[in-house]
């Protein structure tokens, strides 16, 4: 219940947070959510963003089974560093306006594991990677990005806020290299799997497994499952294999739209 941040760890190395629960920070707002969510600028972090989890130009952190839940702005914020591992990490009820995510990372480098986990309820991404700069590898498998009811205007989140469910994007200079595998969307308002270019950037996307069986992702009741944009001049190669999409409309409200799109611009 801290008014700022639960835990501000910056410019460190070997870091290990382990079985500890951040719930109730950043109860006041720092800089409005247009400063403090814009990850595509890179203007998170701990001087703009309250949060129960802050990481600025940390190499080498772990975070194993840890919650970060019920934040004003944003669950768990990272700008720099380098070789995150997320490992069963809850972060749900995060956020109350647009921009304000579970996870907002920025600018990191090396490889990014997410191992399980609950990202769930926040008002804008469940998820959101932002790269200008740098490479990045981006392992994630066996995590869940939802909202417990198909966002409207009487939800929390409601439509007016709520976003994606695994946003992963790249300008500027940037490269990554994410494979997803095994993981469950469900009632996403925009998109449950979204990968995006501009600039320069480049990316090499696994959606389900490079090859082989198994490995499916599960993606239900979202207005659209997995979509790929682009209007960089870098290059994309990616596979989307073994997922598996359904849709009731009951649920999402008859919203949905292809559900696996690819755009080039």
């Amino acid at each position: 219940n801290c008014t700022s941040i639960g835990a501000d760890i910056r410019t460190a190395s070997n870091v290990t947070l382990k079985n500890m629960n951040f719930t109730g920070n950043g109860t006041a707002n720092n800089s409005a959510a247009t400063t403090c969510g814009d990850a595509l600028n890179g203007t998170n972090g701990p001087t703009t963003c309250n949060s129960n989890i802050s990481l600025l130009s940390v190499a080498t952190a772990t975070l194993n089974n840890v919650s970060a839940t019920g934040s004003k702005q944003i669950g768990i914020d990272v700008n720099g560093g380098s070789n995150l591992t997320l490992t069963n990490v809850t972060s749900t009820g995060n956020g109350n306006e647009v921009g304000e995510d579970g996870v907002q990372i920025v600018n990191s480098t090396g490889t990014l594991t997410v191992s399980g986990g609950l990202y769930r309820d926040n008002a804008a991404n469940q998820f959101e990677v932002q790269n200008g700069s740098g490479a990045l590898t981006v392992n994630v498998d066996s995590a869940t990005f939802s909202n417990t009811a198909f966002p409207t205007g009487g939800t929390t989140p409601a439509n007016t806020t709520s976003n994606s469910g695994l946003f992963l994007a790249t300008h500027s200079t940037a490269t990554m290299s994410p494979t997803i595998t095994s993981c469950t969307v469900d009632r996403i308002y925009a998109q449950g799997i979204r990968l995006d270019m501009a600039g320069s950037s480049s990316m090499v996307a696994n959606i389900g497994p490079s090859s082989g069986a198994g490995g499916a992702n599960t993606i239900t009741n979202s207005n659209q499952a997995i979509s790929v944009t682009g209007s960089n001049s870098g290059g994309l190669t990616y596979n989307i294999r073994n997922n598996i999409t359904n849709i009731n409309p009951a649920v999402n409200a008859g919203g949905a739209t292809n559900q696996i799109g690819v755009n080039r611009s």
